[in-house]
């Protein structure tokens, strides 16, 4: 039987331990931003503030152009072991907890916490921005 080298297997420990931790600690900063958000959120905020405070959520859903959901994850691959041990973002189909926030007219209406599934992404899968400058096309170009 071939002796595995001590620096090899300290070396294989060592990254397995830092993959794991990286799951975890994910988890961990969504929680912690969540239970944050109860606290700070107020009713008639507008969309502005809130992605400026709290950052991109995870899934928007629109009702009509007066009503939208922005949903922040809480506990995101709840049915993924792996994915909760070893960080992969949420992916189409994962289960988990998140914090919707409601919004009429570009106003924070109220939030409450709520379980989906993560939808399939739209577009080609790859996107980049810079600094919040929107694309340059449209009317008003």
């Amino acid at each position: 039987m071939p002796r595995i080298p001590i620096a090899t297997l300290l070396a294989s420990l060592t990254m397995s331990a830092g993959l794991a931790a990286c799951g975890l600690l994910y988890q961990a900063h969504t929680e912690v931003r969540t239970s944050h958000m109860l606290k700070r959120l107020r009713t008639g905020e507008s969309t502005l503030d809130v992605h400026n405070d709290w950052g991109e959520p995870d899934i928007r859903t629109y009702f009509s152009a007066h009503s939208q959901t922005w949903s922040y994850a809480e506990r995101p691959n709840t049915n993924d072991v792996t994915a909760s041990l070893l960080y992969t973002a949420p992916k189409a189909g994962d289960k988990g907890r998140f914090l919707d926030l409601k919004f009429e007219d570009g106003r924070l209406s109220s939030w409450a916490e709520a379980d989906h599934m993560m939808p399939e992404k739209e577009g080609s899968g790859f996107s980049y921005g810079v600094g919040g400058v929107p694309p340059l096309s449209g009317p008003n170009y």
